[in-house]
Protein backbone atom coordinates (compact mmCIF):
# COMPACT_ATOMS: atom_id res chain seq x y z
CA UNK A 1 0.00 0.00 0.00
CA UNK A 2 1.61 2.88 -0.95
CA UNK A 3 1.62 6.60 1.16
CA UNK A 4 -1.42 8.24 0.42
CA UNK A 5 -0.31 11.94 -0.70
CA UNK A 6 -3.05 13.76 1.57
CA UNK A 7 -1.10 11.80 4.55
CA UNK A 8 2.42 13.50 4.07
CA UNK A 9 1.77 15.35 7.15
CA UNK A 10 0.43 12.85 9.95
CA UNK A 11 2.94 10.53 9.03
CA UNK A 12 5.79 12.92 9.46
CA UNK A 13 4.48 14.13 12.94
CA UNK A 14 3.84 10.09 13.87
CA UNK A 15 7.49 9.69 12.40
CA UNK A 16 8.87 12.23 14.70
CA UNK A 17 6.54 11.05 17.91
CA UNK A 18 8.24 7.84 17.28
CA UNK A 19 11.55 9.14 16.80
CA UNK A 20 12.01 6.94 13.20
CA UNK A 21 12.80 9.57 10.88
CA UNK A 22 14.78 7.65 9.19
CA UNK A 23 11.92 4.66 9.27
CA UNK A 24 14.01 1.94 10.75
CA UNK A 25 11.38 0.82 12.79
CA UNK A 26 8.97 1.66 11.14
CA UNK A 27 7.96 1.90 6.95
CA UNK A 28 5.97 5.34 6.02
CA UNK A 29 3.39 3.11 4.50
CA UNK A 30 3.57 1.11 8.45
CA UNK A 31 2.97 4.11 9.97
CA UNK A 32 0.14 4.91 7.41
CA UNK A 33 -1.65 1.89 8.50
CA UNK A 34 -1.48 2.85 11.80
CA UNK A 35 -2.78 6.55 11.76
CA UNK A 36 -5.47 4.56 9.45
CA UNK A 37 -6.43 2.01 12.50
CA UNK A 38 -7.57 4.96 14.39
CA UNK A 39 -9.50 7.45 11.75
CA UNK A 40 -12.76 8.68 12.11
CA UNK A 41 -14.72 9.56 8.49
CA UNK A 42 -16.25 12.67 9.03
CA UNK A 43 -19.64 13.65 6.49
CA UNK A 44 -20.73 16.45 6.50
CA UNK A 45 -19.70 17.41 10.06
CA UNK A 46 -20.56 21.11 10.42
CA UNK A 47 -17.99 23.42 11.01
CA UNK A 48 -17.77 26.37 13.96
CA UNK A 49 -17.72 29.89 12.67
CA UNK A 50 -15.40 32.03 14.42
CA UNK A 51 -16.16 35.57 14.33
CA UNK A 52 -13.84 38.29 13.27
CA UNK A 53 -14.88 41.31 14.91
CA UNK A 54 -13.61 44.81 12.09
CA UNK A 55 -15.68 48.13 12.76
CA UNK A 56 -18.05 46.75 15.28
CA UNK A 57 -19.41 44.26 12.92
CA UNK A 58 -18.73 40.38 12.97
CA UNK A 59 -17.75 38.25 9.32
CA UNK A 60 -17.41 35.05 9.70
CA UNK A 61 -14.44 34.03 7.25
CA UNK A 62 -12.50 31.57 9.65
CA UNK A 63 -13.95 28.29 10.29
CA UNK A 64 -12.68 25.10 13.14
CA UNK A 65 -13.42 21.48 13.09
CA UNK A 66 -14.38 20.02 16.23
CA UNK A 67 -11.49 17.92 16.20
CA UNK A 68 -7.69 18.26 14.79
CA UNK A 69 -5.91 16.09 12.65
CA UNK A 70 -7.17 16.05 9.33
CA UNK A 71 -6.47 14.21 5.79
CA UNK A 72 -5.62 16.99 3.49
CA UNK A 73 -7.73 15.90 0.67
CA UNK A 74 -11.05 16.48 2.69
CA UNK A 75 -13.60 19.05 0.71
CA UNK A 76 -15.17 21.86 2.71
CA UNK A 77 -19.08 22.66 1.24
CA UNK A 78 -21.22 25.67 2.02
CA UNK A 79 -24.92 25.67 2.93
CA UNK A 80 -25.96 24.44 -0.56
CA UNK A 81 -23.02 21.65 -1.09
CA UNK A 82 -21.31 24.38 -3.08
CA UNK A 83 -17.26 23.04 -2.82
CA UNK A 84 -15.60 25.70 -1.02
CA UNK A 85 -11.75 26.47 -1.99
CA UNK A 86 -10.43 28.13 1.22
CA UNK A 87 -7.24 30.58 1.39
CA UNK A 88 -6.17 29.55 4.37
CA UNK A 89 -5.87 25.89 5.24
CA UNK A 90 -4.51 24.42 8.66
CA UNK A 91 -5.36 20.83 8.40
CA UNK A 92 -3.53 19.44 11.28
CA UNK A 93 -5.23 21.85 13.86
CA UNK A 94 -8.65 22.06 11.46
CA UNK A 95 -9.21 25.39 11.02
CA UNK A 96 -10.12 26.84 7.37
CA UNK A 97 -10.45 30.52 6.08
CA UNK A 98 -12.26 32.07 3.29
CA UNK A 99 -11.77 35.32 1.47
CA UNK A 100 -15.49 36.34 1.51
CA UNK A 101 -17.91 34.46 3.87
CA UNK A 102 -19.50 31.14 2.72
CA UNK A 103 -22.95 30.78 3.26
CA UNK A 104 -23.35 28.86 6.60
CA UNK A 105 -23.15 26.08 7.44
CA UNK A 106 -19.68 24.89 6.37
CA UNK A 107 -19.50 21.53 6.47
CA UNK A 108 -16.69 18.92 5.82
CA UNK A 109 -16.31 15.43 4.13
CA UNK A 110 -13.28 13.98 4.78
CA UNK A 111 -11.18 11.74 7.69
CA UNK A 112 -9.51 13.12 10.83
CA UNK A 113 -7.06 10.75 12.75
CA UNK A 114 -5.32 10.36 15.92
CA UNK A 115 -1.76 10.46 15.85
CA UNK A 116 -0.93 10.17 19.31
CA UNK A 117 -2.81 6.59 19.42
CA UNK A 118 -1.14 5.41 16.35
CA UNK A 119 2.02 6.57 18.11
CA UNK A 120 0.96 4.59 20.88
CA UNK A 121 0.48 1.83 18.71
CA UNK A 122 3.71 1.65 16.58
CA UNK A 123 5.81 2.08 20.58
CA UNK A 124 3.91 -1.00 21.31
CA UNK A 125 5.05 -2.98 18.29
CA UNK A 126 8.46 -1.82 19.06
CA UNK A 127 8.55 -3.08 22.50
CA UNK A 128 7.44 -6.06 21.28
CA UNK A 129 10.61 -6.28 18.92
CA UNK A 130 12.55 -5.86 21.83
CA UNK A 131 11.07 -8.03 24.37
CA UNK A 132 13.45 -10.87 23.88
CA UNK A 133 16.12 -9.07 24.73
CA UNK A 134 17.86 -9.85 28.08
CA UNK A 135 19.76 -8.16 30.83
CA UNK A 136 22.99 -9.82 31.82
CA UNK A 137 26.18 -8.91 33.99
CA UNK A 138 29.64 -9.90 32.98
CA UNK A 139 32.32 -8.92 35.76
CA UNK A 140 31.76 -5.61 36.93
CA UNK A 141 29.62 -4.36 33.84
CA UNK A 142 25.82 -5.20 33.77
CA UNK A 143 23.61 -4.15 30.70
CA UNK A 144 20.09 -3.94 30.92
CA UNK A 145 18.48 -4.30 27.33
CA UNK A 146 14.95 -4.54 29.21
CA UNK A 147 14.98 -0.86 29.85
CA UNK A 148 14.30 -0.01 26.15
CA UNK A 149 11.10 -2.43 26.75
CA UNK A 150 10.01 -0.60 29.54
CA UNK A 151 10.79 2.62 28.06
CA UNK A 152 8.52 1.97 25.15
CA UNK A 153 5.92 1.04 26.68
CA UNK A 154 6.07 3.63 29.31
CA UNK A 155 6.23 6.45 25.98
CA UNK A 156 2.97 4.25 24.48
CA UNK A 157 1.29 5.29 27.81
CA UNK A 158 1.79 8.92 27.68
CA UNK A 159 0.63 8.86 24.18
CA UNK A 160 -2.39 7.37 25.08
CA UNK A 161 -3.02 9.88 27.42
CA UNK A 162 -2.31 12.53 24.95
CA UNK A 163 -4.66 11.56 22.51
CA UNK A 164 -7.75 13.74 22.19
CA UNK A 165 -10.10 10.66 21.80
CA UNK A 166 -9.53 8.92 25.00
CA UNK A 167 -9.42 12.26 26.91
CA UNK A 168 -13.17 13.42 25.75
CA UNK A 169 -14.07 9.33 26.14
CA UNK A 170 -12.51 9.58 30.12
CA UNK A 171 -14.52 13.13 30.55
CA UNK A 172 -17.37 11.88 29.70
CA UNK A 173 -16.90 8.82 32.05
CA UNK A 174 -15.89 10.39 34.76
CA UNK A 175 -18.95 12.77 34.46
CA UNK A 176 -21.40 9.99 34.22
CA UNK A 177 -23.51 9.32 37.53
CA UNK A 178 -25.35 6.02 38.23
CA UNK A 179 -29.12 6.50 37.49
CA UNK A 180 -31.17 5.60 40.54
CA UNK A 181 -33.53 2.56 40.43
CA UNK A 182 -36.12 2.05 42.21
CA UNK A 183 -38.03 -0.69 43.40
CA UNK A 184 -40.55 -1.96 45.25
CA UNK A 185 -40.02 -5.17 47.30
CA UNK A 186 -43.28 -5.92 48.40
CA UNK A 187 -45.45 -6.03 45.23
CA UNK A 188 -48.13 -7.88 45.81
Amino acid sequence: MAERASMTALVDFVERLVNDPSNAAHSREDIQAALDAHRVEARYEVLAAVPSWVGGVASYLTFDAAVPYWETDGVLYDAAYNVLTPTTADWTRGRWTFATAPAQPVTILGWNHDPYLAAADLMEVRAAQLSEDYDFTTGPDSFKRSQRHKQLLDMAGRYRAMSPRLRVAAEVAANWEMPEIGFDVFCY
